[in-house]
C-alpha cells in the first residue's frame, strides 16, 4: 500500500476561510467517506502545521512552521525544508495549495487557477516583487516538476494548457464537491437576518469580483422594487474607502456589510435570499456558487469559464460587465416568485452531483497515474 501525504497545512494558515481550506476539507471528508466504505487503497497521511482536530479521521505528521505565513515566505521555507518534514516511506505527495512544492519526493499538484498571471494588473504590481516571483515561478514548476497536475475545473485546464504550457498529457480535471452540510436544515436564525427581501454577495472585493459592478447594477433597479444588499466578506481598510466613496457617489443603496459569517448564518442567509449575485469575471471554480444552490438559492453570474461549469443550466446568466444585464437578470428573480422556485430547485439537484466522495474518488486515481 502507497504513502500519500495530503497537504492539510492550508487548514493552519489564512487559507482556511478561503477556497483552498474548502477544498482541503473537503477532500478529507471524502477520503473518510472511501474509507468507510473500503475503497481507499493508499496509506493516507495528513501533513499539519498546527494542532490537529480529532475528527479528522487520518493520522497526521507534524510540520511546524518558522516562516511568515504569507505564501511567497512559505514557498521559499518548502523548497528547503519540506523534503525532510515528509514521514519516511513517503511514496507521494499531494501540494493542494501553491505554496507545498516539493523538490526530491514525487508529487501531484492541485491548480486552483493562475488569475495572477492571467489578470496581472491590481495582482502583480510592479513594486510587489515577492508575488511576481512567486506566481511566475509557480508557472514554471507546474511545467516540469509534478507527475500530475489537478486542474479543479474544464477553464483551469484550459489556462494550463493553451496558456502557461503544461502538457496536456499530464493534466487531470477533478472538480470540487460540495459538503451535505449546505443542504442541512437551519439550527438558528442569524442575528444579522433580515426581515425585508435582499440579494446576497459573498466574497473577496479585488477587482475580479465585480463588487463595484453590482452596486452600479443594483442603481438600474427601481428603488420601489430594489432589494437590500447583504454582504458577507472582509474587507480591508483601503476596501471601506473605496466603497463608501462608491456608495456616496450612486446615492441611496440599502447595504448591510456583514464582514465574516460563520457557516450556519450563511447557510441561512444563502437560503432566504432572492438570490445570490456572483458578478466575477474570472473564477478558478466558484464555491459560493455551488453552495448557495445546495442551500436553495438562485444564483446570477456569468455564463463563463468556470462559473459556467459550476452553475451548470441552474444559473441565471448576465455577462458580469454589462450592468444593465446584470441588473435585468437580478429583477427577473426579483419579480418572478415561481422563477425563484424554479432555480432553486433546479440549484439544488444540480448540486446534488458535486459530492466529495466523487473528488475523492478520482483523486485517487490520479494518485495511481502519477504512481504508475
Amino acid at each position: 500500500m502507497s504513502r500519500i501525504v495530503l497537504d492539510a497545512s492550508p487548514l493552519d494558515t489564512g487559507h482556511r476561510s478561503r477556497g483552498i481550506g474548502r477544498y482541503v476539507s473537503g477532500l478529507i471528508e471524502g477520503f473518510g467517506a472511501l474509507a468507510a466504505r473500503g475503497e481507499l487503497r493508499h496509506d493516507l497521511v495528513l501533513l499539519r502545521s498546527g494542532p490537529t482536530e480529532p475528527d479528522l479521521a487520518f493520522p497526521a505528521a507534524p510540520y511546524p512552521r518558522r516562516a511568515k505565513r504569507e505564501a511567497a515566505y512559505m514557498h521559499l521555507e518548502n523548497l528547503w525544508r519540506l523534503d525532510s518534514a515528509l514521514p519516511p516511506g513517503t511514496d507521494l505527495f499531494h501540494a493542494t495549495s501553491m505554496d507545498g512544492v516539493a523538490r526530491r519526493t514525487p508529487w501531484v499538484a492541485t491548480c486552483h487557477d493562475l488569475i495572477p498571471l492571467v489578470l496581472r494588473g491590481p495582482y502583480l504590481l510592479p513594486w510587489e516583487l515577492s508575488a511576481q516571483w512567486f506566481w511566475r515561478r509557480y508557472a514554471r514548476v507546474l511545467r516540469s516538476g509534478p507527475r500530475r497536475v489537478i486542474a479543479i475545473s474544464e477553464h483551469v485546464r484550459r489556462t494550463l494548457v493553451d496558456r502557461f504550457g503544461i502538457p496536456e498529457d499530464r493534466v487531470d480535471v477533478v472538480v470540487h464537491g460540495v459538503s451535505s452540510f449546505w443542504f442541512g436544515p437551519d439550527t438558528q436564525t442569524p442575528p444579522s437576518a433580515p426581515s425585508e427581501p435582499f440579494v446576497l454577495f459573498v466574497g473577496g472585493f479585488d477587482a475580479r469580483k465585480n463588487f463595484l459592478g453590482l452596486l452600479h447594477a443594483l442603481t438600474r433597479i427601481p428603488a420601489r422594487h430594489r432589494p437590500r444588499l447583504l454582504v458577507a466578506g472582509v474587507r480591508s481598510p483601503y476596501d471601506r474607502k473605496v466603497h463608501a466613496r462608491a456608495l456616496d457617489a450612486l446615492g441611496p443603496l440599502d447595504v448591510t456589510f456583514l464582514e465574516y459569517v460563520p457557516d450556519t448564518d450563511l447557510r441561512w442567509l444563502y437560503r432566504h435570499a432572492v438570490a445570490l449575485a456572483f458578478p466575477s469575471v474570472e473564477e478558478g471554480w466558484g464555491f459560493p456558487i455551488v453552495e448557495a444552490m445546495a442551500a436553495g438559492a438562485p444564483v446570477v453570474c456569468a455564463a463563463r469559464g468556470s462559473m459556467a461549469e459550476a452553475a451548470g443550466s441552474a444559473g441565471v446568466f448576465a455577462e458580469p460587465t454589462d450592468v444593465d444585464a446584470l441588473a435585468c437578470a437580478l429583477s427577473s428573480l426579483i419579480a418572478s416568485p415561481a422563477l425563484r422556485a424554479e432555480r432553486s430547485a433546479s440549484g439544488r439537484a444540480h448540486a446534488a452531483t458535486f459530492t466529495w466522495e466523487r473528488t475523492a474518488r478520482e483523486v485517487q486515481a490520479v494518485y495511481e497515474r502519477a504512481l504508475a
